[in-house]
């Protein structure tokens, strides 16, 4: 629901005197937002390298400069709501976790797995929304790599499932816990989630992991996909052909991307997308379908005119279950 539709709701149920939106209440738009944040990662950047080489001489040092950007951070964040005040306040914030990672790194020589879980730990209290995305996107990353380090690599298939799981609650499931706060407080936790199963779901596609995800996570998917597509059909109120059709399409096509989990990770997404209302999850879907649908074609041991023929019949096969689906336009 756009700004203007919730704010015209409001109004027409008296709990507004307007139905006009503040200039101040419109959020900036997206691609400010990224090249702001943009911004404030190249910043602390510089920061971290200057603050490094001073913390480089006592380790002491490295984590009351950490601690102290962090908290000057935080206060600033709940304080200050001007753009370029916000910016520097980001930058703050940034440069404070990461030299908290690199000290701990450095001088009680963690893994990726705790400084990932550090960075985590670190932006749950963080009270901004968009610092808290990039240091808990950053520690979740840190966290998927972690978990191919040593002798005995966790299986990206057990890492799969808590990430769809955990976005899948986050904007699905808004129960009391949501509504008391810390729902509020974490809920980019699940575009954080949505993510790093992107990453996740790369690395183990293009062989940079030990132990790479395959049947399970696809297996895990598609029931996940089945679930999220009932719950769209039940809200249209599509008739038994249309829902079973949809059901057969998604396990046919599970079953022909067997050991390719992202085309099923993207279709999931979309369905998470649509059943959310989310502009943004629509393009992480995309995303996802034209990374794995590309590489999954071009790993196919058919010549290109085999490879054009497929796309053709698959072409072909999607407009007649269109057809099918919605009738006659």
């Amino acid at each position: 629901m756009k700004l203007e539709e919730l704010v015209a709701t409001l109004h027409e149920e008296e709990f507004l005197a307007s139905a006009e939106v503040p200039e101040s209440a419109r959020p900036p738009a997206w691609y400010i937002r990224v090249l702001a944040g943009l911004g404030a990662w190249l910043a602390t950047l510089f920061l971290v390298f200057f603050w490094a080489i001073m913390a480089s001489q006592n380790y002491v040092i490295g984590v009351f400069l950490g601690l102290a950007q962090c908290l000057l951070a935080a206060f600033m964040a709940t304080r200050l709501k001007k753009e370029l005040l916000s910016q520097v306040t980001l930058s703050l914030w940034l440069t404070g976790a990461c030299l908290l990672t690199f000290t701990s790194v450095e001088e009680f020589h963690w893994d990726m797995f705790a400084s990932g879980s550090l960075l985590l730990i670190l932006a749950a209290f963080y009270p901004e929304s968009q610092g808290r995305f990039l240091a808990a996107l950053a520690g979740a990353l840190l966290i998927v790599s972690g978990t191919q380090e040593g002798i005995t690599p966790l299986p990206l298939d057990l890492v799969v499932g808590p990430l769809a799981l955990l976005a899948g609650l986050h904007y699905l499931n808004q129960t009391r816990l949501w509504w008391s706060g810390w729902g509020r407080r974490t809920s980019t936790f699940a575009g954080v989630a949505v993510l790093a199963m992107l990453y996740t779901l790369c690395i183990s596609f293009w062989g940079w992991s030990k132990a790479p995800a395959g049947m399970p996570s696809t297996l895990l998917l598609t029931m996940a996909s089945l679930w999220l597509s009932t719950r769209v059909l039940t809200r249209l109120k599509a008739n038994t052909q249309q829902s079973v059709t949809v059901w057969l399409g998604l396990l046919g096509l599970g079953l022909v991307t067997l050991y390719s989990p992202g085309v099923m990770g993207g279709i999931g997404v979309l369905l998470l997308a649509r059943e959310s209302r989310s502009r943004w999850l629509i393009v992480i879907g995309w995303l996802y379908l034209l990374t794995f649908s590309s590489a999954y074609m071009y790993s196919l041991e058919l010549t290109l005119n085999g490879k054009a023929l497929s796309l053709a019949a698959l072409g072909a096969l999607l407009l007649m279950l269109r057809r099918a689906l919605v009738g006659k336009s």
